[in-house]
């Protein structure tokens, strides 16, 4: 509801050099942060939030949000997703920073994804927040090593070794 005042809000701030300020004092924090997470990302990020030309394209693509969902709706009447290609999805149980609204539009986008554009796609739920699907990124690598695994169990292509330990854990 009031994503793209705020978004405008950050634009005009960057535009002007306060955000810039702001992430000189502390006060401008990056949103994906931790202790796994590198501090050349963390410093990206505020560099994208000063960014004005980089806040004026965030602003215009959550404009421009219902023209490509209606692009990517028409691509779908028009071509099928193809079989032969997995898709998988990760989820959290739990999310912060998001309205309600926003979340109730996730979930809601999740399922119909799940249920009618990828009947056959694998789905995982994570137990943490969503924050720490970001800020700790072992269960998403530990999911994406897993499939790749089995992929290669599957085409009989084993181009790097694993010891009998990885390879017991992948194939959990």
């Amino acid at each position: 509801m009031y994503l793209l005042p705020s978004l405008q809000s950050l634009q005009l701030s960057a535009y002007v050099g306060i955000s810039r300020l702001a992430a000189l004092l502390g006060f401008l924090k990056p949103d994906v942060f931790g202790a796994e997470v590198p501090k050349v990302v963390e410093l990206r990020q505020l560099s994208h939030l000063c960014n004005p030309s980089h806040m004026n394209a965030v602003f215009h693509e959550h404009l421009l949000l219902n023209t490509s969902f209606n692009q990517m709706n028409d691509v779908f009447n028009e071509k099928s997703f193809p079989t032969n290609i997995s898709v998988s999805v990760i989820n959290s149980r739990k999310f912060e920073k998001i309205p309600p609204q926003l979340q109730k539009a996730w979930q809601q986008s999740q399922l119909y994804l799940r249920q009618s554009l990828h009947p056959t796609c694998t789905y995982y739920v994570a137990d943490g927040s969503s924050g720490e699907l970001y800020n700790q990124p072992g269960m998403v690598i530990r999911r994406v090593q897993q499939l790749v695994y089995k992929w290669r169990i599957n085409y009989h292509t084993f181009p790097t070794v694993h010891t009998f330990r990885e390879q017991e854990t992948l194939l959990e």
